[in-house]
């Protein structure tokens, strides 16, 4: 019987939490076929009681911290695709990969959408590593995924933001920022030969240049910036980025996204902690000099 599918593909939808019914129905064929297509692969099934769950409403509406934090980091990192079979949309799903160090952080996420879905590590290729372990979150659920396109058009190299700053209260902002920073940006501890000195910078990267615009925009409108900085174009990429820089306006950048947070990928959160060591050892280099300047002046 021709499906369109092979039986590797109907295992592998199925491994992602849907129950052989619903399988089976994707492919047009009867759930006891399928599982003997399974069998005679070598392929092992689950109890049919076993079905997976996700809150397909969690971001109808961002109305905390953890949801616009989510939020910001899915819409670097997360994808959201769609298989086709004779020209119409079968299922789709959301997809979030990580490396395999920050598998912890999927984990965070599952929590966060109240759902049970498997996640699962792998090995992969790419440019820069033969061998790239990761880690990826699959939750296939139909009206988890039309809330993300229509509420946001978060499609594939998603670039327009309109319907997300309507979406994201100027109240949570800080949070989805942080998101942001957490899936595509840096915070880097250096040490400047030329200034002699150490040194911090945040910096943040997209494909959107109105979402650069818009995270300067609000830490403008916050007292966190008094000027913009330039947005550059990456030479080897389509991406854009900006750069903060200076341990004062990092100070304020990194305090104002961090400082008392719930949410947050740990690798990050421990770079902020690593700044605030800097800040720290510099204004005690200050403090020094100052009193030396004092004990000089009193003699």
């Amino acid at each position: 019987m021709e499906t369109g599918y092979t039986v590797a593909d109907l295992k592998e939808i199925y491994d992602s939490g849907l129950i052989a019914k619903e399988v089976a129905k994707i492919a047009n064929i009867s759930s006891s076929l399928l599982l003997k297509w399974f069998r005679k692969s070598g392929y092992g099934t689950r109890s049919p009681r076993t079905q997976y769950i996700v809150n397909e409403d969690y971001f109808k509406i961002i109305d905390s911290e953890e949801k616009a934090y989510w939020m910001g980091f899915i819409w670097c990192d997360g994808y959201v695709g769609t298989r086709i079979r004779r020209g119409r949309a079968k299922e789709s799903w959301f997809e979030l990969s990580l490396n395999i160090f920050d598998k912890p952080h999927l984990e965070k996420l599952n929590s966060a959408v109240s759902s049970n879905y498997i996640i699962k590590e792998y090995s992969a290729t790419s440019s820069k590593s033969k061998n790239e372990f990761k880690a990826s979150l699959r939750i296939f659920n139909k009206k988890f995924c039309e809330v993300l396109i229509k509420e946001y058009d978060f499609v594939p190299q998603r670039t327009d933001i309109e319907k997300l700053k309507r979406k994201i209260p100027t109240s949570l902002a800080k949070h989805f920022i942080r998101g942001l920073i957490d899936a595509n940006g840096s915070i880097v501890n250096f040490y400047d030969n030329g200034k002699n000195k150490e040194d911090v910078s945040v910096q943040l990267s997209s494909r959107s240049e109105e979402l650069l615009q818009y995270v300067q925009d609000h830490f403008i409108e916050e007292g966190i910036l008094n000027t913009y900085r330039k947005i550059h174009k990456s030479t080897n990429s389509e991406c854009m980025y900006i750069i903060f820089r200076g341990l004062k306006q990092t100070n304020r950048i990194l305090k104002y996204l961090y400082s008392d947070s719930n949410c947050y990928l740990d690798r990050k959160y421990k770079k902020y902690l690593d700044a605030l060591k800097v800040y720290d050892r510099r204004e005690l280099f200050f403090a020094k000099k100052l009193e030396t300047a004092h004990t000089k002046v009193s003699i």
